[in-house]
């Protein structure tokens, strides 16, 4: 199984958990969880678009 870390380097762009969940091969609320998780590690960032949330990652600039 990929990690949500690794399958969100793969995208261009902001996807959304729904797209993470497929990607990685798990259930929406385990994907949604480690991403949650990982925002507040302050790996990624998120934002809401209708009832999507959308992942991006956090520059290392």
């Amino acid at each position: 199984m990929k990690s949500s870390l690794k399958a969100l380097r793969q995208f261009n762009g902001a996807p959304g958990t729904q797209e993470i969940t497929e990607e990685v091969g798990c259930e929406y609320r385990t994907a949604y969880g480690k991403l949650t998780d990982m925002e507040q590690e302050g790996v990624i960032t998120s934002r809401k678009v209708g009832n999507a949330n959308l992942w991006m990652l956090v520059d290392d600039d």
